[in-house]
């Protein structure tokens, strides 16, 4: 592949997947710029392969494996702790600013999962990833992708009733 054939893929591969990639690492290093580096880094690394030529079956899920990876290295050279569960990034979901008290929800609800369990959520509901792809990027088997999915569904649901019984609690008074 030409140098110039690699930036037309590259660039083709950005305008396909850039936005929820981004949403993604955010969501992972919080921050835009340390998200750029990660990008940047991310997009390096795949520029090598392409340029080497090495074959990827689904270039989507490489991808977000790559910078999910720097992302990663990002957070242990910085002794930070990924997705932290005091904040997390609004930028998870995308939607018109009308929605922003709803982000604002779907943030807190994310906060109470267990951080294996939260990025799976993210990639399967909001980057639409199916649980192949999840297990590909965070390098764990398809099962355990559906059974983090399946039991971070579970928690939701246990605290969505918690959170109605507490409203109407209040209601009443």
């Amino acid at each position: 592949m030409t140098n110039e054939a690699i930036g037309k893929e590259l660039e083709r591969i950005w305008i396909n997947n850039g936005d929820e990639l981004f949403g993604y690492v955010n969501s992972m290093v919080r921050g835009a710029a340390d998200t750029e580096d990660v990008l940047q880094n991310a997009f390096l690394r795949l520029a090598r392969t392409l340029e080497k030529g090495t074959a990827v079956d689904n270039i989507r899920s490489y991808l977000y494996r790559i910078a999910r990876n720097e992302a990663l290295r990002l957070i242990e050279g910085r002794h930070r702790i990924p997705i932290p569960n005091d904040e997390l990034e609004t930028s998870i979901v995308q939607s018109p600013q009308h929605h922003v008290e709803a982000e604002m929800d779907v943030s807190r609800i994310l906060e109470s999962l267990p951080q294996e369990q939260r990025e799976v959520v993210i990639l399967k509901l909001f980057q639409g990833f199916t649980f192949d792809e999840v297990a590909e990027v965070m390098g764990i088997g398809p099962k355990t992708a559906a059974s983090r999915y399946r039991y971070a569904l579970e928690k939701l649901k246990r605290r969505k009733s918690v959170m109605r019984e507490v409203k109407r609690n209040v209601a009443q008074g």
